[in-house]
């Protein structure tokens, strides 16, 4: 029996605020990490409960939830450090989410593998940011390996696709 529309829009609804929770507090939380220099201890605590928080919403949902956190949590540290190299990252990310969610989801699963890699290239970062690179390292591995596993099972899809 198909489901009213109006449940269906209830339902909609509470997912985007749930999802868009998780981003605020994922936000929150990296920005307590760092200030009270626990960033890379947290690192892998925290993926694993990003993982837990979407690993439960449909296919669909999850492609837009991580589209959604890819494009909150990656991008700021390229938007706060203003260096002109930061653009080439932030173009990644961005072209690769957009692809993620209407060609395949395994562009998000590669821009999630790049982001530890370019956390490597030497450069200058705030100093409440210094272990930003290890830190991302261990959470971005984290989510890729669960992006990789998810999308290999068909529990994440694209969007654009039937």
């Amino acid at each position: 029996m198909p489901s009213h529309p109006a449940r269906r829009y209830v339902v909609a609804i509470a997912t985007l605020l749930f999802i868009g929770a998780v981003a605020v507090a994922t936000s929150f939380v990296v920005g307590w990490l760092s200030a009270t220099g626990r960033l890379i201890p947290g690192a892998a605590p925290l993926g694993v409960g990003l993982v837990l928080a979407l690993a439960w919403l449909s296919p669909r949902w999850q492609a837009g939830g991580w589209a959604f956190l890819t494009v909150w949590l990656l991008p700021l540290v390229y938007a706060v450090t203003k260096q002109p190299i930061e653009y080439i990252a932030l173009a990644v990310v961005l072209g690769g989410t957009l692809l993620a969610l209407w060609r395949s989801p395994w562009f998000l699963v590669g821009v999630w593998f790049f982001h530890p890699a370019w956390d490597l290239i030497p450069r200058t970062l705030p100093a409440q940011m210094h272990d930003l690179p290890v830190a991302c390292i261990i959470y971005d591995l984290i989510v890729a390996c669960y992006l990789a596993w998810a999308v290999s099972r068909g529990r994440i899809v694209a969007l654009g696709r039937r």
